[in-house]
């Protein structure tokens, strides 16, 4: 029964490091993200909205045309 014990806890310490991970990797993984943005602005281009101020980056600096 101890052993049973001992590899129940293993198994769900292990699920719980991988939730874990995964939870905190997340906004690293958002390149789908920057994707649809860029998608988005080079249709803005296209259609001739240029603004003053530029677009803004993923890091949060404006890039001026």
């Amino acid at each position: 029964m101890l052993i049973d014990k001992k590899k129940l806890l293993l198994i769900l310490l292990f699920f719980g490091c991988c939730l874990l991970y995964f939870t905190l990797s997340i906004p690293s993984n958002s390149i789908s993200w920057d994707q649809e943005e860029a998608i988005r602005i080079a249709k803005d281009i296209l259609q001739g909205n240029f603004p003053l101020h530029g677009y803004k980056h993923s890091n949060g600096m404006y890039s001026f045309p």
